[in-house]
């Protein structure tokens, strides 16, 4: 996925409610370096391998690439 695929895919999940708007807002945890198992995604991409997690309340977790990551991050909520 390029970069304008990715940030038209944050933006469609974030009205979905499948990722949170804001990033940090109910964040229980967060774990960079995560460990994926082999057949773990990131939620964005959908490529095997996320290296960061997030947890929410609710045990609602997100994982994800660094770099789909740092767009969801630099993503403005809509």
């Amino acid at each position: 996925m390029n970069e304008p695929d990715i940030s038209t895919r944050i933006r469609a999940l974030m009205a979905s409610g499948e990722l949170p708007p804001h990033p940090y807002k109910g964040l229980t945890n967060m774990e960079a370096g995560h460990r994926a198992s082999l057949d773990e995604q990131c939620v964005i991409c959908q490529e095997n391998g996320p290296q960061v997690s997030y947890t929410y309340r609710g045990e609602k977790s997100v994982r994800l690439h660094s770099a789909c990551d740092a767009l969801w991050r630099a993503e403005p909520p809509g």
